[in-house]
């Protein structure tokens, strides 16, 4: 809210006022200053502490008065109509009357609203420069308000589905004044949509419509799932829950990172190990391509886990926030994790196939030592048994196989309440 560029003479200097800007409770920079504080020893005086060598007190305006919240940050009220709320430092003589007329302005402003100053009223005011920093509470209502329309996307705020929830972030009790604890239970009601129809009762709910969901490429996952063995299908799954509606909560990033280093820390180790079991194929003198191939497969998979553990060592005990900036960046509209799922999918992958490819090696040596036909007849069937094998095992470990309908597997199904198996 521009105003016209008048002047205010203080007993110092002529303050021209900016602009009155609106803001939240959220907007507070409390949690942003930063202070470079230098420690160093001093010297104490004779007499230091006695009432009668103590230099005058700083006295504060007449109606102004210094209080501290539950955190420790000092802030200023003034006894005024509306009661006046600001953490702008009264000490320093020129604050106290640029504050004084923006609360002037203010006032005129209510009374041209036909808005009533009751005692219920409260004024925050922040100083920026020449411009000020501003929001209004209703106590009795619980609210927020301001003197002007404005645009949620304007005060920083993000999209809601109803007046009712955009109260939860114009709660007016949420004033800066109150600790940080209260204020994350009314942000969090308002990302779960508190009291609303599409309420999300569980983290892993999805309750936003996916707008990417139309122009999402499905055939590039499925190409990075069949290249990986199913690798990338896994992490893609769990990049996607820790990212669901683009929430993204501490502990659920923290689980995320540290069992991704240690899948990454094993598979890299059992890649080592299989990388020196090559030196008895070279004693052996099996054919050189398949064993380079394993070889460069194994050594392949120690690179790209030693690189992704680098990468995500100091994100292990990140903020939500962090994992949030770090989701973000990564996902697309288009593909969504499906890259960096590959990208995370790579160790496992190249270990997998380096392991086929070794087996592969095993099948040809045989028909090579051993006798012809019989070579033929011992690598044919050792590799029927290792095709059935994997076979069975995948179908076994998966949700979607048609197992019989054993005992054990009725009384699963038959079970209706909600009491674990």
């Amino acid at each position: 809210m521009d105003l016209p560029k008048s002047s205010l003479t203080s007993s110092e200097n002529v303050f021209i006022p900016g602009s009155l800007l609106p803001t939240t409770s959220h907007g507070s920079q409390r949690y942003d200053n930063v202070a470079n504080v230098k420690l160093s020893h001093m010297r104490i005086t004779s007499g230091y502490g006695t009432s009668s060598l103590e230099p005058e007190p700083s006295y504060l305006p007449p109606l102004w008065a210094s209080h501290t919240d539950p955190e420790g940050a000092r802030y200023f009220v003034q006894d005024s109509e509306p009661r006046l709320v600001t953490p702008t430092d009264i000490y320093v003589s020129t604050n106290a009357g640029r504050l004084q007329f923006w609360l002037k302005h203010i006032q005129a402003l209510l009374i041209t609203k036909n808005i009533t100053i009751s005692p219920a009223l409260e004024l925050f005011l922040r100083l920026e420069d020449d411009d000020c920093c501003y929001y209004l509470v209703d106590h009795a209502s619980q609210k927020e308000f301001w003197l002007e329309d404005l645009e949620t996307d304007a005060l920083g705020l993000g999209p809601v589905v109803s007046p009712s929830h955009l109260d939860h972030l114009g709660d007016g009790r949420i004033i800066c004044l109150v600790a940080r604890l209260r204020q994350s239970i009314v942000t969090n009601r308002f990302w779960t949509h508190h009291g609303q129809e599409t309420a999300r009762c569980s983290r892993d709910q999805t309750i936003l419509y996916d707008e990417d969901a139309d122009h999402e490429n499905i055939f590039v996952p499925r190409v990075f799932s069949w290249l990986t063995l199913g690798v990338s299908s896994r992490y893609s799954a769990q990049l996607e829950e820790a990212f669901t509606d683009r929430l993204v909560y501490k502990d659920v990033w923290r689980k995320m990172v540290a069992t991704n280093l240690s899948d990454w820390k094993s598979t890299s180790l059992n890649a080592y190990l299989a990388l020196t079991l090559h030196i008895l194929f070279f004693l052996a003198q099996t054919p050189s391509i398949p064993s380079r191939i394993s070889a460069s497969m194994f050594l392949g998979s120690i690179i790209t886990s030693t690189i992704l553990q680098h990468r995500y060592e100091t994100m292990k005990d990140s903020s939500a926030d962090r994992g949030h900036d770090h989701l973000s960046s990564i996902y697309s509209t288009r593909y969504r994790f499906s890259l960096t799922s590959l990208a995370f999918a790579l160790p496992k992958t190249l270990y997998l196939w380096g392991i086929v490819t070794v087996v592969g090696t095993c099948i040809f040596w045989l028909t090579t030592v051993l006798a012809h036909v019989f070579g033929l007849f011992a690598a044919g069937s050792v590799g029927l048994f290792l095709v059935v094998g994997i076979f069975a095992v995948h179908r076994l470990t998966s949700e979607s196989s048609i197992l019989p309908e054993w005992p054990f597997r009725r009384i699963a199904l038959n079970n209706t309440d909600n009491s674990p198996v």
